[in-house]
């Protein structure tokens, strides 16, 4: 070695030690994980009876300094043929006070109650299915953006709670025409300089175990395609959509009940569909009872209702997504409080098509 790039070497050396001898203390990253494992079996034609692995979900909250932390939450995802990853959630929040929290990043976007408090692990929610129409965006029946990206302020006061969103719009790329991709969340840049406006106020009625809300969504579904179905081109505006909500959860000893209700206004632009502007609903109704201590039985009925024929609502339309009801019972029996066994019975009937029933057998579980 020369001379100069040895003295060169013991500088940086010794820089690098003083570094380490005067940086803070690092803090262990704790990481949680949910996982589950299932078998359904389906009378839909072409559906044999299947083992699947089920999603890997992999979280942690750091805390940054007293008042700011971060959170990720990854999830490795079973697409059919191999394993996917998926940046769920993203995030920095700092703290003002209990009224003021302001965060960016990537959030589950704050529509109902499902949403808010059931994420990506199946252990946490009553049933291995989430309601159909509140599908993650890559699902098959999935209507709204589940998650944004942009800047987020929640708080409480006293008995009232809020969670207001400022974000990227969504995008649909319709080159294969109708359901052929999924709702996408732009992570990176946005199709169009027009943001989404998502809201939550949430009341606690005092005294009572009963939690009562209202959402808001106004979101423009921007085009993702360069060779669109509709000569759009990518930024182009295909629906304007207003969405308001409600929903709410009551609990009282062994029993709980849970709704969330979605009123849609969707304005299609000139040369989407009948550039018409459409309103439709969606919701959902659950029932729980905990019986034996460990055991806990579930019904849920769910709907989506819109336009069709001649004069079909186009963003539903542009989804794939069919008018339908579905029923839902479950016998959930929890192991302990790291993993349960449920078996779930649904019915999906699609308007004017045949049903699809399927039965599942789940395992879910943590680790920490």
């Amino acid at each position: 070695m020369k001379p100069i790039n040895k003295t060169l070497s013991l500088a940086i050396g010794a820089l690098c030690g003083s570094a380490l001898l005067t940086a803070p203390a690092a803090h262990a990253l704790d990481i949680g994980a949910f996982a589950d494992i299932g078998y359904a079996s389906s009378n839909e034609p072409g559906s044999p009876d299947s083992f699947a692995i089920g999603g890997l979900d992999l979280y942690s909250t750091q805390k940054l300094s007293a008042n700011t932390t971060a959170f990720f939450e990854f999830v490795f995802e079973n697409n059919g043929e191999a394993f996917v990853t998926d940046v769920e959630r993203y995030s920095v929040k700092h703290t003002f006070s209990n009224a003021l929290q302001l965060a960016a990043g990537r959030f589950h976007a704050p529509l109902g109650y499902w949403n808010s408090h059931y994420h990506h692990g199946v252990l946490i929610q009553d049933t291995p299915s989430r309601p159909g129409f509140l599908d993650f965006e890559d699902g098959n029946n999935a209507t709204l953006p589940m998650h944004n990206v942009g800047l987020t302020a929640t708080g409480n006061l006293s008995a009232i709670s809020y969670e207001l969103s400022y974000a990227n719009s969504s995008a649909y790329d319709t080159t294969g025409g109708a359901g052929s991709g999924e709702i996408l969340v732009p992570n990176v840049a946005d199709q169009n300089n027009k943001k989404a406006i998502f809201g939550h106020l949430g009341y606690k009625v005092p005294g009572q175990n009963l939690n009562l809300g209202l959402s808001y969504m106004n979101n423009t579904l921007f085009e993702a395609g360069t060779n669109a179905g509709y000569g759009t081109s990518p930024g182009d505006a295909l629906v304007e959509m207003t969405v308001i909500g409600l929903d709410g959860r009551y609990a009282v000893s062994n029993f709980d009940a849970l709704f969330e209700y979605y009123s849609f206004d969707n304005a299609a632009q000139a040369g989407v569909g009948d550039g018409a502007s459409h309103t439709a609903s969606a919701y959902y109704a659950q029932l729980g009872y905990r019986f034996a201590d460990k055991f806990k039985a579930v019904y849920r009925h769910e709907a989506v209702d819109f336009d069709t024929g001649a004069s079909v609502d186009e963003y539903f339309n542009i989804l794939g997504t069919a008018v339908s009801t579905t029923d839902v019972a479950a016998l959930r029996y929890d192991v302990d409080d790291t993993n349960a066994v449920t078996l779930e019975y649904k019915t999906y009937s699609p308007d004017g098509g045949d049903s699809v029933d399927t039965t599942t057998v789940n395992w879910s579980f943590m680790m920490f």
